[in-house]
């Protein structure tokens, strides 16, 4: 009986823990000097150094760490990689396998949804109390309130700037609380479930009405009840704009509810925002559109973590660790980028990663080793994508007077915490297991890195079979961005590849290699004969998107830049046309939906711009580096430019629902042999050269007449 619960709690929790020590195999000194490598890759390296068969638990080995030591016992090594991240080694045939207990698995796996939903939860919470203070405010009181702040504002203006930020913080407090066009979206907040919060965050939209189609919701039960308000609070502008206005022309109340905005902005240090547009439909058409109708709760749902609490210096540290150094080249270069006004340092220091053909990781892993070979120490540390977002260039938050000081600066850059004991260094990552799920797997990653050095510039089908793979929170990884580097807008709607962007891609990549061939051969696909892998994210893709020409390219798309900024400066055109794709198409995509594709090449240039050490190449078209060049104005940095030929691989993807009903996708890869030098622009052919010179002088001439400087840069 004690021999089967024996065996039980061996299958419940894994099997026992390998005592390293006392394999005098693994006596055996080792040395590794890894700035960033996979847990696979890192592994591979101790068993061919040690001699003893190692493996890693398939979960594990896109795992990054940053490892340095030098002549250290295998066994020592080994144990500590394990205990770092919370693994185990057990014993597997000859040698060992590198496991995570089941316990600690299921534990990540509750921490991870945790976190998840801890930003929405908040979000949710602080709508409730919102409407709670709303329900019991006096009205005429609060206008009154607001009256008289803003007499006092008017006579306080800049004399008093506490109290004015006070009294801006209360007015804005009043006017949202008496806004039924924020109480309604408030109310919708507050009654949306985990399960919404989920699709939210994974899909990227949800739309919800009173009269819902078959990709719509029906609307949370406590939300009708604001909706009488609302519409009041709105009587008199519909009445303005339609003299004849009938409430019964309303068919219907829709919430189209997107996202928060995170990826690249999180480099940059900017929230992203919620976005709910409350639309009033009658009769095919929208007869009121209340847009961001969640200004009050920008950036609510996308605090990750609350702020990051300081990082504890351990005590008893060896002197070789608080003595004034002489720091590497790589770690002067990384305190002068974040200390701002040496822009040479940070280019240096980062021109290979914006190349896109460096990990973007690596400038940090370099650091980190280069720090435990100067202080005599071994080193481990986790690396995550999210830790780019916490270098603060330019923000002057580094100091490296000591190795010490400057391991700490770093883990708090990380969000980390570090510690000192028997020779080694640990720099171990709090919240880690968002961190972990949001990192991108270098066995996809690389291929890009690769197909960048090689072609100078990246495919559309090496970037769709990429961006298909991801899982969503890998997509909003600072990392994809890198990757793709491209211009256009659907690529970066929600501050890295879009949703929709990844929809497409999966779409594409999963359709069969014969029915690609055929899509290029000029033969139509038929929605309906789709295979599953294919038809669900091209509809997924559909509802996404509300734009019928968008762009999927790795290269500035000048005609969809272009197209882009003509609909900001004149607008949509008929402001009353229903632009949702769910309420078009209340049955989703119709079976018979042709999908047409044409593939070709186009002359392009390849344009290297370099300034302040910043070295940064970009493929475009003729017109697009004209057009950049005379809208750089005069008076800014001086910019050399560089050129040479580049191939723009074009890819127009035409999706007809209706004869009406056309959406087209303009994808594929801007290529620049990386054997062909940069030279000065008259080394491009003549009518190359007469296309940027056409478009420069454009974009010249309508800087002038926004009255700014046209012209800037210098060619050579």
């Amino acid at each position: 009986m004690l021999s089967l619960l024996s065996i039980a709690l061996v299958l419940v929790q894994g099997a026992a823990p390998a005592d390293l020590s006392a394999d005098a195999r693994l006596n055996t000194p080792v040395t590794v000097e890894l700035p960033i490598a996979s847990m696979k890759e890192v592994v591979a390296s101790l068993s061919k150094q040690s001699g003893v068969a190692l493996r890693v638990q398939p979960e594990l080995q896109e795992d990054l760490v940053s490892l340095y030591a030098k002549e250290r016992p295998a066994s020592e090594v080994l144990t500590m990689l394990a205990q770092h991240f919370g693994w185990q080694w057990v014993s597997s045939d000859s040698g060992y396998r590198l496991e995570q207990p089941k316990d600690a698995s299921r534990k990540e796996s509750q921490e991870l949804q945790d976190a998840i939903f801890a930003a929405y939860r908040t979000a949710r919470e602080e709508a409730r109390e919102r409407l709670k203070k709303a329900q019991s405010l006096d009205r005429e009181a609060a206008q009154k309130e607001l009256q008289a702040l803003g007499e006092e504002m008017r006579q306080v203006g800049q004399s008093d700037p506490a109290r004015s930020t006070e009294i801006m913080r209360r007015i804005a407090e009043l006017s949202q609380l008496l806004d039924e066009e924020t109480t309604l979206p408030d109310l919708l907040l507050a009654n949306l479930s985990d399960r919404d919060f989920l699709e939210l965050e994974n899909i990227g939209k949800i739309v919800f009405s009173t009269n819902p189609t078959r990709l719509q919701r029906r609307l949370p039960n406590g939300v009708s009840q604001g909706i009488p308000a609302f519409l009041n609070s709105i009587a008199d502008t519909l009445r303005a704009k339609y003299p004849e206005f009938d409430p019964r022309q309303i068919t219907a109340i829709r919430f189209v509810v997107r996202r928060p905005t995170r990826g690249v902005f999180a480099l940059a240090g900017l929230a992203g925002s919620a976005n709910v547009r409350i639309d009033v439909l009658g009769d095919g058409v929208v007869l009121h559109e209340s847009s961001n109708a969640f200004a009050g709760l920008m950036g609510a749902l996308d605090r990750r973590q609350q702020e990051v609490p300081p990082t504890p210096v351990p005590q008893n540290l060896p002197e070789q660790l608080t003595r004034n150094w002489t720091p590497p080249a790589s770690v002067k270069q990384l305190v002068l980028a974040t200390r701002g006004g040496d822009m040479t340092s940070a280019g240096e220091l980062f021109s290979d990663v914006m190349s896109g053909t460096v990990d973007p990781l690596q400038p940090i892993g370099r650091v980190l080793v280069d720090i435990g070979k100067e202080a005599r120490v071994s080193l481990i540390s986790d690396l995550y994508d999210a830790d780019l977002a916490g270098l603060g260039l330019g923000q002057g938050n580094i100091a490296a007077e000591t190795p010490a000081g400057m391991i700490h600066a770093l883990a708090q850059a990380k969000d980390a915490e570090w510690s000192y004991d028997n020779g080694w260094v640990r720099i171990r990552s709090r919240n880690y297991p968002i961190k972990r799920a949001g990192t991108v797997p270098r066995s996809l990653l690389r291929p890009v890195l690769e197909e960048r050095a090689k072609m100078g510039g990246l495919r559309f089908e090496v970037l769709a079979s990429f961006l298909a793979k991801l899982t969503p929170l890998q997509l909003d990884s600072p990392v994809t961005a890198f990757a793709g580097m491209s211009m256009s807008g659907m690529m970066f709607g929600d501050g890295g590849p879009s949703r929709a962007a990844a929809a497409f891609c999966r779409f594409y990549d999963g359709l069969p290699f014969t029915l690609k061939e055929s899509l290029k051969a000029g033969n139509p696909l038929t929605y309906g004969t789709l295979p599953p892998g294919s038809k669900t994210p091209l509809e997924q893709f559909l509802f996404l998107t509300e734009q019928p020409s968008v762009s999927l390219t790795t290269y500035a798309d000048t005609a969809s830049a272009l197209q882009s900024l003509a609909m900001i400066v004149g607008g949509r055109g008929d402001s009353r046309s229903d632009s949702e794709f769910s309420q078009r198409f209340p049955n989703g995509v119709p079976p018979g939906t042709q999908i047409f594709l044409e593939v070709g090449q186009v002359p392009g240039v390849a344009a290297r711009l370099q300034a302040d050490g910043f070295t940064l190449p970009m493929v475009t078209s003729p017109e697009g580096v004209g057009m950049a060049l005379g809208f750089m104005g005069q008076g800014g940095p001086d910019i050399q430019i560089a050129y040479k030929e580049a191939v723009l691989e074009q890819y127009r993807f035409r999706i007809a629902l209706s004869p009406n009903e056309i959406y087209t996708v303009n994808a594929g890869g801007g290529l620049a042999d990386p054997k062909v030098e940069y030279g000065p622009l008259d080394r491009l052919r003549p009518e190359l050269q007469e296309q940027i010179r056409n478009a420069q002088r454009r974009a010249g001439q309508m800087g002038q007449g926004r009255g700014g400087g046209g012209g800037g840069g210098t060619q050579r």
